[in-house]
């Protein structure tokens, strides 16, 4: 028995059990041998907002792949990425497949494409104009395919939603891994991003919707929620009431970084190796200085007096609502309607607003999630309740 703390709080991070994602993981099993074993490849693309375990599950499909002999090629993006950033990033991240012993014979064959392959002393820079990215990444890909040696290589991309022009490059993905399959060179694309990433997936015939077949993540059930929280604790000594864990199974809803960050928390503020629940209201504080520190600081601080005074609408409401009646309110409140317009949908484009949409009623909106309006519970009584501009 320890009484180190299990868990492992912040985005990115596999946690200590993983808990559910059984039907998500069933589906990666039957693609990846379908497409081990068959000549139609099938891809997947992974959707859901912060914090929901996007990364953590592309690992768990690392791991499920490397565990049949099958190698990996990850791709982790950064910010602001064009499309021939992302080629070259690609092409750098063969490595991971290539063997070293034909590395230079690789690098030797792309860079000719214009393609800059880093560590090798090979670099032949072509003037901007005559760098053609689809031509470069089906050449690349060929490459890929025969200096490796193997039935199949999926290829992990993690927050494709960072790269700018993300729709031009969605559709040179679909087109060159179609290209690939057709020609022999079985590349499993398996990408993950954020909700808004996919809009154009809500066309049932769109072209990427057949291609990229998105999975949505769901927030976890209470069930699942309890074995993520009660399971790395069978190997410490400490424990938690039923109380506490009923606790993060409410103020969590489900997400996957905000149970780790609640437990471990909790884990911290044991008293006699037990957590009961005036120990859980000390340590959610801490847990919301962590969080507000981690992401709502940046996020609040960005907003102007009109979106703050729109978002305190939301807040105060106790239940969603309909466009039309936050904008009605915040006229009411004083803010012109073509400004509340702009601050409701700046609102909702940064993730501070969610969608819900009910059965026979329109769209409506809420907090981003309970967390975040404990957070707001401090932060708003700060902020003059009217901006008349």
């Amino acid at each position: 028995m320890t009484n180190t703390n299990p868990f492992r709080p912040g985005s990115g991070i596999s946690p200590p059990y993983f808990a559910g994602r059984n039907r998500e993981i069933d589906i990666f099993r039957k693609k990846l041998d379908k497409s081990m074993n068959d000549d139609f490849i099938q891809h997947m693309a992974i959707v859901s907002g912060w914090g929901s375990g996007k990364t953590s599950l592309l690992l768990k499909f690392k791991e499920i792949a490397r565990g049949i002999n099958c190698p990996v090629l990850p791709v982790q993006l950064y910010s602001v990425m064009d499309t021939k950033d992302f080629v070259e990033l690609f092409v750098n991240s063969a490595s991971f497949v290539v063997p070293p012993s034909k590395w230079k014979k690789f690098s030797s064959a792309v860079s000719s494409l214009g393609i800059n392959v880093m560590g090798t002393g090979v670099q032949v820079v072509k003037q901007a104009s005559f760098f053609e990215p689809q031509t470069a990444f089906c050449h690349s890909l060929k490459n890929i395919w025969n200096n490796s040696h193997t039935q199949l290589i999926p290829v992990m991309i993690d927050d494709i939603q960072l790269i700018t022009k993300k729709e031009q490059t969605l559709e040179i993905l679909r087109n060159v891994f179609t290209w690939a399959a057709n020609e022999g060179y079985k590349f499993m694309l398996v990408v993950s991003g954020t909700l808004d990433l996919f809009e154009r997936f809500q066309e049932a015939h769109s072209p990427l919707t057949r291609f990229f077949e998105p999975l949505i993540l769901n927030p976890l059930s209470s069930d699942e929620i309890r074995d993520a929280v009660l399971k790395p604790l069978e190997n410490t000594s400490i424990s938690f009431s039923d109380d506490v864990v009923e606790q993060i199974i409410t103020l969590s809803e489900g997400n996957p970084s905000y149970i780790q960050l609640l437990a471990s928390h909790a884990f911290e503020h044991a008293r006699n190796n037990i957590v009961n629940l005036d120990d859980f209201k000390l340590s959610l504080i801490s847990a919301i200085n962590d969080v507000s520190a981690r992401m709502f600081d940046n996020m609040f601080n960005k907003l102007c007096m009109n979106e703050k005074n729109v978002l305190r609408i939301l807040y105060e409401s106790e239940v969603p609502m309909r466009w039309g009646e936050v904008l009605e309110m915040a006229e009411n409140s004083g803010i012109k309607r073509a400004s509340a317009r702009t601050s409701l949908k700046r609102l909702i484009d940064n993730e501070l607003l969610k969608s819900v949409k009910p059965q026979k009623y329109e769209k409506q909106y809420t907090l981003r999630d309970v967390l975040f309006k404990e957070y707001l519970s401090a932060k708003l009584d700060k902020v003059s309740k009217v901006s008349k501009v």
